[in-house]
């Protein structure tokens, strides 16, 4: 999973597209056909324009970014979906044997991408569709949802 982002990444950047890591979002303001967002880097603020602009931020952090949200943004321009987060505890990390330590697997089950981060526990992250899975099973009880891990 690793290398297909570090492959994505360095395909886009032969493309002209630049990364700025570290970079806080500050604001995001219409002007004309163009966005000017404001960042902050190390204690400095940067502007940067763009006439296309893609977000994927929790709707928790929009209202701090002076974008009117969610008065002024319609379906077209905002979508929301389920998230589940879970893990397990473990007494020994038997992943450890398998060279899985610090490693994110992605599975074509509802547990989608299963992260082994630590000695004792690992934990798994899904959205959409297998997110409700693992909601409703929750909702069906312990038993259930720990049948269906």
């Amino acid at each position: 999973y690793h290398e297909l982002l570090c492959q994505l990444q360095h395909q886009a950047q032969v493309a002209g597209v630049e990364f700025r890591l570290e970079h806080r979002l500050l604001s995001v303001e219409k002007s004309g056909a163009d966005h000017v967002l404001a960042f902050s880097h190390h204690g400095d603020t940067q502007m940067h324009r763009t006439r296309h602009l893609v977000m994927a931020i929790p709707p928790s952090a929009m209202p701090r970014l002076n974008l009117d949200f969610p008065n002024a943004w319609s379906p077209f321009q905002y979508d929301s979906l389920p998230l589940f987060k879970g893990f397990f505890t473990f007494d020994t990390a038997w992943w450890d044997a398998l060279g899985l330590t610090d490693k994110v697997l992605m599975a074509a089950n509802p547990l989608r991408k299963i992260y082994f981060k630590s000695d004792k526990y690992v934990l798994f992250y899904t959205d959409s569709k297998s997110a409700t899975y693992w909601r409703d099973s929750l909702e069906l009880g312990e038993d259930v949802y720990l049948e269906r891990v």
